[in-house]
């Protein structure tokens, strides 16, 4: 998503909503779990897909987002024990 913005030079979020078909705010919910600390990225990367029961929701990473990094290892840590 973020290099779809990125290489279409697109100019707004609502540009990229609108091509993705979804909605501006779904389009900020996802670039905003870029702002994750590299840290957290890998240790989601690293869960992979598990249908049986997620780990770790996406409203979870979202709240994780305003923490500082330090917090958001910390909080990661904890969800994954």
């Amino acid at each position: 998503m973020a290099n779809l913005y990125n290489e279409n030079k697109l100019t707004s979020y609502s540009q990229l909503a609108k091509k993705l078909g979804t909605s501006r705010a779904r389009v900020t919910q996802m670039l905003n779990l870029l702002k994750l600390c590299g840290e957290v990225q890998k240790i989601v990367v690293g869960l992979g897909d598990y249908w049986g029961k997620r780990i770790v929701t996406e409203r979870q990473l979202r709240r994780l987002v305003k923490m500082n990094y330090k917090s958001q290892i910390d909080c990661i840590n904890k969800m994954t024990l």
